[in-house]
């Protein structure tokens, strides 16, 4: 018997009890406060997480700067709706500040020197970009020829659907 077991008569003869387990006022780790030093059960957590996570290999990286009237165009015509657009599942809008050199994880083709800048990004590496904004008839369109160029891949064991 354990410090923190105590013995409990009961009819039926005496149980051993884990006063923390057993108490009203337990909480979830302590209810399962071993489960997390057995190794096979933490291995068989992280497999799940894993694989539920969907694979996002491409982002589109938008450089921005303050006072840019384009930018700000762009967000009130496109920004609010590209998360929840095919276009947006399938490379997700990460911003960049211009003058923030140091937050790029990826490799450019070139540098960017004008606002707004869109650049799709692949594997660490600048698949396409798309220089300025010429208003919401066309970023689709000039999108979705960049994202052609990526290969489709699987996602979950399921291939991505082709954008419109």
């Amino acid at each position: 018997m354990s410090r923190s077991e105590v013995i409990v008569d009961r009819p039926g003869g005496r149980e051993t009890r884990d006063p923390l387990f057993h108490s009203g006022c337990s909480n979830l780790a302590n209810r399962y406060k071993n489960f997390a030093s057995n190794w096979c059960g933490a291995t068989i957590v992280l497999l799940l997480l894993l694989a539920t996570v969907p694979a996002r290999a491409a982002e589109l990286v938008m450089y921005e700067q303050a006072g840019c009237p384009y930018c700000l165009q762009w967000d009130m015509e496109i920004g609010p709706g590209y998360p929840m657009s095919p276009e947006g599942a399938r490379a997700p809008l990460r911003r960049q500040q211009l003058s923030d050199r140091s937050a790029a994880n990826f490799t450019l083709r070139q540098p960017v020197t004008m606002t707004p800048t869109f650049v799709l990004i692949e594997d660490s590496r600048e698949v396409g970009r798309i220089t300025g904004y010429m208003g919401s008839d066309f970023f689709y369109v000039f999108l979705d020829d960049l994202l052609a160029t990526l290969p489709n891949k699987e996602i979950n064991g399921a291939k991505e659907p082709p954008i419109r």
